[in-house]
C-alpha cells in the first residue's frame, strides 16, 4: 500500500482479494521505454506490476541492494531440440539465465512425429515456470528427397491454429517456392493470414536480395534471422523486415551485424539464438550471454535489452510483457550489472522462480510415452556392400566449421571386388538408414574429412528428417553403431577398439531424459573417444547431422541415395 496517500477505488477493490503483494525495494530499474536507470521500488500484486515509486510497502519485501531490474528476457527464435535436452531441463537452464518467454520452432520433432510432436511440446511446457510459445513449421517434410516421419499440411495447421500458444508460421525456408508461386507454401501462408488472429509469418531468406526479396516480402513474411552481413541486413531493414540478430552455438552473426545495431534501427531488431548446444547453455548462459557479448563489442546495453524484451514482445505480439510498468506482467530478471549480466534472481508472474543459481519452484513437465519412434526394416550387414564398378566414385568432402560440402572424384580402394573405406586417404563409408516408416531404405556413400582410423560414429540426429546416419571404417562397426542407436530408441554412438561411448536420446530420437550435466559429460566422453580413434573434427556429431540435408550444397546423402544439390537430383556413387 502507498504510504501517506489515499488508495483509489480501483486499488481498494483489488486489495479485497489480493493478498500477495510483493515489494522489490532498492533496485535499479532499467526503463525500457525511456532508456533511463532509476533507483526505485516496485510493488507486485496478482502477478502484475502495480506501482513503481520510492514510497511503497508490501506484505513481503525483497531488498535488491542496488541490483538491476530488467524485464524478463524473450527468446524470439529457437529450436529447443538443438539443446538435446528435455523440455524440463531446457527450461531449467534458460530460466537460470533470465529467460522468461520463448518462441520456439518445433521443426525437428515435427519431422519425426508430425503434429504429435508439437502437441507433445505444448503439453510438456504447459506447467513450466516460463511462457513457451510455438510457431507451426512451414516445411515438414523439408524435402521430397528424404523420408520423414511426419507431415504438417493445411489439415494439421487448421488444428494447431486453434491453440492459443501458437503464434503463427515458422521460418518459411522454401523461399524459392514463395518466389516462384508454389501453391503449397503460399496456401500455408494464406491460411495463417485468414485465421482471424494476429499472427506472424517468420522468414528464412539467406542471401535474398533485390526483386526476389520484394516478392518474398509481398507474400506476407515479415522477419529474417539468416542475415550474415550488414549490407544484406540493411536492405532487409529498409524494406520493413524485422531482423533477428542470431548468436547461437553454430551461427554467430552478432559481430558481423554491428553496423546496423544502432538507435536508428533498433525498433526492428531482435536477438535470437536459433540453435544452442547444452554445454553453451550450462557454461555461458542463454540470452544473457548474448547481452554480455554485445556489451563487450561496444553496443549500448539498453539497446541490446530492447532487442531481447520490448521488441520481440511487440513483434509477435505479446501484450503486457517486455517492460516493467504498471499493468505489465511481473516477469523480471535481476542482474548484478549491465556488463556481465550475471543473474541473481528471476521473477515470473510475480513469483520468485530462480535465485542464486538455483530453481526456486517446481518444474512439472510431461514426458513422451515410453514408446520407440524407430521402425527399421531390412537392416543387415550385407546391405552395406558396395560392389566395384571399376569407375571413380563421388566423395562428399567435409569442410571444417561449415555445413556446406564439396564433391570430389577419386579412384576407390577395392578389396575382393568391394569398395571399402580408405583410412590412408581419409575416405570413409557413410550410410543413412530410414527409421520412420519401415521402408527399408538405406543410402550409401563415401565421405572425407572425419579422419577416423578405426571405429564408427553414428547418430539419430540428422537434419532435417532425422534418420540414422553412421560414418565408419568397417561395415561391421557401422552396423553395430546403427543397431545400438535403434536399441537405445535413438541416440549418439562412438565405438571402436571394443569400447562404446554413447548418449541415449529416447525422446523422439532427438532429446535426452537426463540432466544437462549428464548429457554434457556423455558428449565430452564421446568426443574424446572419437579423437582417440583418429577423428579430426571439433564436433563430429554436428558435422554428421548436416550430411543428410539435401538443400545445402554441394553433395549430400539421404536414405534415398546420393544427392547433388547443384543439379538438384540423385546421382550414382560411381562415375563423374
Amino acid at each position: 500500500m502507498r504510504r501517506g496517500s489515499v488508495i483509489c477505488p480501483t486499488l481498494a477493490i483489488l486489495n479485497e482479494s489480493d493478498m500477495d503483494n510483493l515489494l522489490l525495494k532498492n533496485g535499479r530499474l532499467v526503463n525500457i521505454f525511456t532508456g533511463e536507470i532509476v533507483k526505485t521500488n516496485i510493488l507486485v500484486s496478482s502477478g502484475k506490476i502495480r506501482e513503481i515509486g520510492p514510497y511503497l510497502s508490501g506484505e513481503e519485501e525483497i531488498d535488491l541492494k542496488g541490483s538491476y531490474l530488467l524485464p524478463g528476457l524473450i527468446e524470439s527464435h529457437i529450436h529447443l531440440e538443438s539443446s538435446l535436452l528435455s523440455p524440463n531441463e531446457f527450461s531449467r537452464l534458460t530460466l537460470l539465465s533470465g529467460t522468461t518467454t520463448l518462441i520456439c520452432d518445433p521443426h525437428e520433432i515435427s519431422n519425426v512425429l508430425g503434429i504429435k510432436g508439437i502437441y507433445y511440446l505444448l503439453k510438456a511446457t504447459r506447467n513450466l515456470p516460463q511462457d513457451f510459445y510455438f510457431l507451426i513449421p512451414s516445411c515438414v517434410p523439408a524435402t521430397k528427397f528424404e523420408t520423414a516421419g511426419g507431415k504438417i499440411g493445411l489439415k494439421e495447421m487448421r488444428r494447431l491454429l486453434k491453440e492459443k500458444r501458437i503464434l503463427g508460421l515458422a521460418e518459411v525456408m522454401n523461399f524459392p517456392g514463395v518466389i516462384s508461386g508454389d501453391k503449397e507454401i503460399l496456401g500455408k501462408i494464406r491460411l495463417v493470414q485468414k485465421s482471424g488472429r494476429e499472427l506472424v509469418i517468420d522468414g528464412h531468406s539467406p542471401g535474398l536480395r533485390g526483386k526476389d526479396l520484394a516478392i518474398y516480402l509481398f507474400s506476407g513474411i515479415s522477419s529474417d534471422h539468416e542475415s550474415v552481413n550488414a549490407e544484406e541486413a540493411k536492405e532487409k531493414l529498409s524494406l520493413g523486415m524485422w531482423i533477428m540478430v542470431r548468436e547461437g552455438s553454430a551461427a554467430k552473426n552478432l559481430k558481423d551485424l554491428l553496423p546496423i545495431i544502432n538507435w536508428r534501427n533498433e525498433r526492428r531488431l531482435l536477438l535470437c539464438s536459433d540453435d544452442i548446444h547444452p554445454e553453451d547453455l550450462l557454461k555461458e548462459g542463454h540470452l544473457n550471454a548474448i547481452l554480455r557479448k554485445g556489451v563487450s563489442l561496444g553496443i549500448d546495453p539498453i539497446l541490446l535489452l530492447r532487442m531481447a524484451t520490448l521488441n520481440p514482445a511487440t513483434y509477435f505480439p505479446l501484450r503486457n510483457i517486455g517492460a516493467i510498468a504498471p499493468g505489465y506482467r511481473a516477469d523480471m530478471t535481476i542482474v548484478k550489472d549491465l556488463k556481465d549480466f550475471r543473474v541473481l534472481m528471476v521473477i515470473k508472474n510475480g513469483a520468485v522462480v530462480a535465485k542464486d543459481g538455483e530453481i526456486a519452484t517446481s518444474l512439472k513437465g510431461y514426458e513422451l510415452p515410453n514408446k520407440s519412434t524407430f521402425r527399421v526394416k531390412g537392416l543387415s550387414l550385407e546391405r552395406f556392400l558396395v560392389k566395384d564398378e571399376r569407375k571413380v566414385i563421388k566423395v562428399i568432402k567435409v569442410l571444417p566449421g561449415q555445413i556446406i560440402t564439396k564433391k570430389e572424384l577419386v579412384v576407390p580402394k577395392v578389396k575382393e571386388g568391394e569398395v571399402i573405406s580408405d583410412t590412408e586417404r581419409d575416405i570413409l563409408k557413410l550410410v543413412v538408414i530410414e527409421r520412420h516408416k519401415g521402408t527399408g531404405n538405406i543410402g550409401i556413400g563415401f565421405v572425407s574429412g572425419f579422419g577416423l582410423k578405426e571405429g564408427a560414429i553414428g547418430s539419430s540426429v540428422a537434419h532435417d528428417s532425422h534418420n540414422i546416419i553412421v560414418v565408419g571404417v568397417k561395415d561391421e562397426e557401422i552396423f553395430s553403431a546403427a543397431k545400438r542407436i535403434i536399441e537405445m530408441r535413438g541416440g549418439m554412438v562412438v565405438l571402436g577398439r571394443g569400447k562404446i561411448k554413447e548418449l541415449a536420446l529416447p525422446i523422439a530420437g532427438l532429446l535426452s531424459d537426463k540432466k544437462a550435466e549428464e548429457v554434457i559429460s556423455s558428449l565430452e566422453e564421446m568426443g574424446d573417444w572419437a579423437r582417440k580413434l583418429g577423428c579430426q573434427l571439433v564436433n563430429p556429431f554436428a558435422t554428421l547431422s548436416f550430411l543428410a540435408l539435401p538443400v545445402i550444397p554441394e553433395l549430400k546423402l539421404t536414405d534415398k541415395g546420393l544427392f547433388d544439390v547443384e543439379k538438384f537430383q540423385f546421382v550414382p556413387i560411381f562415375g563423374d
